[in-house]
């Protein structure tokens, strides 16, 4: 993933305490990086997670998949 494993864990246990808190995630959409991370933590935990994303860049970039629902926009 190319993230610091310390950092990785931050966002981890941040996407489980906010699927535990019923916080409902929405992010950009991408399968990359430390939002990814927040979001699989999530969504593992139980939570919703919903990916937004412009038409433009779901082209070009890798989107999560497995999400509760991903909207891509104009």
């Amino acid at each position: 993933r190319g993230v610091d494993p310390a950092m990785a864990e931050a966002a981890a246990r941040l996407g489980t305490l906010l699927a535990r808190a019923g916080v409902r995630l929405i992010y950009g959409g991408g399968g990359v990086g430390l939002m990814e991370v927040v979001a699989q933590a999530a969504l593992d935990a139980g939570g919703t997670v919903i990916g937004v994303m412009p038409r433009h860049l779901a082209r070009k970039e890798l989107i999560k998949e497995n999400l509760s629902e991903l909207r891509v926009v104009d």
